[in-house]
């Protein structure tokens, strides 16, 4: 934990902004703890806030540019990185049910009777070579939905996005 405090600090005095997200598994699990995943200035690539009944701006929308690394089919020894990008986002209750019915092996998830958001989180994986196209110039429709899943904290949904700005300033 130093040495991620360390990083954060240092993020926070270069570029004035490091993200921090509490991941959890896209599989439910009763045991399964969260861990942090750092994001730097450049990975943030648009996010909105909203403000709540009561007055306190939330998170709604946090989209974060990740690389990942794709195996070739005929060298199990070579991997490529590609890009993606990490949706992380608030939906209402119906939209999140709709996704779970959409879904192959629909997991069990339990809501609060009085939710209405749900935190998902979406991946969306470059379609070709982004070479050039990095970041916020990179286009939506530049990317396919690899997957999408609603976390759960001990089987239940969320209805807040696990995830931080870390700056000097206030800002939206």
């Amino acid at each position: 934990l130093t040495g991620f405090s360390s990083v954060v600090m240092q993020e926070v005095l270069m570029m004035n902004k490091y993200g921090i997200l509490a991941d959890l598994p896209p599989k439910i699990s009763n045991t399964a703890e969260p861990w942090l995943v750092g994001y730097n200035a450049e990975s943030m690539i648009n996010w909105q806030f909203d403000t709540d009944a009561e007055g306190k701006k939330i998170l709604t929308r946090m989209v974060l540019e990740e690389e990942y690394g794709e195996t070739k089919e005929d060298d199990r020894f070579t991997v490529t990185d590609k890009k993606q990008w990490r949706v992380l986002e608030l939906v209402t209750k119906e939209l999140a049910d709709a996704d779970i019915e959409e879904m192959k092996d629909p997991p069990e998830i339990l809501f609060d009777p009085g939710q209405t958001n749900v935190y998902r989180v979406q991946i969306w994986r470059a379609k070709r070579d982004m070479k050039g196209a990095e970041g916020a110039s990179a286009k939506a429709d530049e990317f396919s939905l690899e997957d999408q899943y609603i976390p759960t904290f001990r089987g239940a949904a969320m209805d807040t996005i696990p995830f931080v700005i870390v700056t000097s300033i206030e800002e939206d």
